[in-house]
């Protein structure tokens, strides 16, 4: 289970960030930005998810009691977060802002101790500090962020976590009430989730004026990587818990800045700027950072790292 757990955690992240090159393009493209992306790359997702649910759909689900409180606050929290993160990215490039958003790693880590009364251990402690520290360094490195992207994303942090800890929730519920795996349990979960959120999109419509055939288009690849990094995000979370499944998708950071090195080298500095080498470096040791502290959150990693340096000293 922790196996494809770093799988699934591994493979959001790398969608994840390219998502956010994505969503960057069509802010800095398109007038409105921000509103208009949240609306219609949600209703997007809404159009797959809800054909992906008549396909799905299991002969048992969980009663509406059951179902409704977690999915409305996953939903609704998540909505709140993203938003915030579409109007950050309008002041700071994604492949800052994406490490960032690592200290979720931090509240969540606060609310299993204070909310949820759950102990951790020294090991996994230091790999919610290691990784905290990692994505401060990471976003952290180069010029200093504006004022309204600090406060933004503080605000998709705090909301994001909420929305995670009710992912896990929902997880269960569909999986204790169908008694299907946790990978299509989650789909399942991500699917409900999503019409949901294309409903919203829908209603912001006409808030946001007229679309065009272009912007829905510039929409398609934002939406496609976001709703298969959401998916793959579900099924982490359903294996190995909300707090390692964030270490494990903090590790976008990294993968961010490679992109973004990449991106500038290609010359695409509007979506990416370049940086010096130091600075790449310092964003480098801070991924090994994070890569470290993914590592140390297993469960009796250190022991059996330790015994097999033992052994290979032996000989």
């Amino acid at each position: 289970m922790v196996t494809m757990g770093i799988v699934y955690g591994l493979a959001c992240a790398t969608a994840q960030s390219a998502s956010y090159v994505f969503s960057r393009r069509f802010v800095l493209a398109h007038r409105g930005g921000p509103l208009r992306l949240f609306a219609i790359s949600h209703v997007i997702m809404g159009i797959v998810s809800a054909a992906a649910l008549l396909l799905l759909w299991p002969a048992s689900m969980p009663g509406w009691g059951q179902l409704v409180p977690p999915v409305a606050a996953m939903a609704g929290f998540y909505l709140i977060g993203q938003l915030s993160f579409f109007f950050v990215i309008r002041y700071v490039e994604a492949s800052r802002v994406s490490p960032l958003l690592g200290i979720k790693i931090l509240v969540l880590a606060a609310i299993y101790v204070v909310v949820l009364q759950r102990g951790l251990s020294s090991w996994q402690w230091l790999a919610v500090v290691m990784g905290a520290a990692a994505a401060l360094v990471l976003g952290g490195s180069g010029k200093f962020l504006p004022w309204q992207a600090v406060v933004g994303i503080l605000l998709t942090c705090v909301t994001y976590c909420v929305s995670d800890l009710n992912i896990a929730a929902t997880v269960k519920v569909v999986g204790d009430a169908t008694q299907l795996s946790v990978a299509r349990s989650a789909l399942i979960s991500a699917a409900v989730c999503y019409v949901l959120c294309g409903a919203v999109g829908l209603a912001l419509l006409p808030w946001v004026g007229r679309t065009s055939a272009r912007e829905w288009l510039d929409a398609c690849p934002f939406a496609g990587c976001w709703l298969g990094a959401m998916i793959l995000f579900f099924a982490c979370i359903g294996q190995v818990g909300p707090l390692y499944g964030n270490i494990l998708q903090s590790t976008r950071g990294l993968i961010s800045i490679l992109m973004g090195a990449v991106l500038a080298r290609m010359g695409l500095i509007h979506l990416e700027q370049r940086t010096t080498r130091g600075v790449f470096v310092q964003r480098l040791v801070a991924g090994g950072l994070m890569v470290t502290a993914v590592a140390l959150f297993v469960p009796g990693f250190v022991e059996r790292l330790v015994a097999a340096i033992a052994l290979f000293v032996k000989g």
